[in-house]
């Protein structure tokens, strides 16, 4: 068996897997599981999805959920765009809620059932945000994000993409006065870690 190739972009090892064990279980969630293939096919309609939508290069996406692996899609379709994923810790309050999705500049929202009455709450104060999309625990026939997928064009890696593109933030406690976005590109996370 070859070597792994070292990654250069967030999405060459979802590629890479889709390609060489494409029936392999590539990840599970409460009762679905989805190969490297499908996993794959995900992410590139997500792209695809967030392109119709206007995402662009140097543009932000985010997410505010509980553990989903919608987060993990949305990183991966959004970078692949050259675009960032801001995680939105889950236990913020409303005013702290809408001050994180104001600073990121988050142009979409993906938000869990369970979390969008808080978000429809303060729906007026983020101008920002043109799509809100909802998400639920089981993918069912109400599920805005799945429905979003299945209508959506797969497309691949945009072309001006560089491994130095910001493709998650991840905001402080802020503990000292307002949190602050920590910007991760993908060259930040896919650099080897070295032990000592």
């Amino acid at each position: 068996m070859s070597e792994l190739p070292d990654p250069r972009f967030l999405d060459d090892r979802l590629a890479y897997w889709a390609e060489t064990k494409p029936e392999a279980e590539a990840l599970t969630y409460l009762d679905r599981t989805w190969t490297w293939s499908e996993l794959n096919d995900r992410v590139r309609r997500l792209a695809g999805a967030l392109k119709e939508r206007g995402i662009k290069r140097g543009e932000v996406v985010a997410f505010l959920d509980k553990n989903h692996p919608a987060c993990v899609e949305l990183t991966d379709a959004a970078a692949s765009l050259g675009a960032a994923n801001a995680i939105i810790n889950f236990r913020l309050a409303g005013d702290e809620l809408d001050y994180v999705l104001n600073d990121s500049g988050a142009k979409l929202l993906v938000v869990g059932k369970e979390l969008k009455p808080t978000i429809d709450k303060i729906r007026n104060e983020l101008p920002n945000v043109e799509h809100i999309i909802e998400v639920t625990p089981d993918g069912g026939d109400d599920d805005e994000y799945e429905a979003m997928l299945a209508a959506a064009t797969p497309v691949g890696r945009g072309d001006d993409v560089e491994p130095d593109d910001v493709c998650i933030i991840m905001y402080s406690s802020g503990t000292t006065g307002r949190p602050k976005g920590v910007l991760i590109t993908q060259a930040n996370l896919l650099a080897p870690t070295v032990h000592g």
